[in-house]
């Protein structure tokens, strides 16, 4: 995974998987996603960022090549 890859909790992530963040960043081993999805929407944690284990998310698209 890479900055700018759009990702998702793994599939084996009980009652996550309509989540879809865009990857921001690291932090140590964990990946810094910033959540765009309805829930994070409606909790207005839209611009929160967390740290997720990588083992934890899932691509879902990669970013493109400029």
């Amino acid at each position: 995974m890479k900055i700018g890859d759009l990702v998702g909790y793994a599939k084996d992530m009980r009652g996550m998987k309509d989540c879809l963040g865009i990857v921001v960043g690291y932090n140590g081993e964990a990946v810094d996603v910033q959540w765009i999805d309805k829930h994070s929407t409606r909790s207005h944690r839209r611009k929160e960022i967390s740290s997720e284990p990588r083992m934890f998310l899932r691509l879902v698209s990669p970013a493109e090549q400029s």
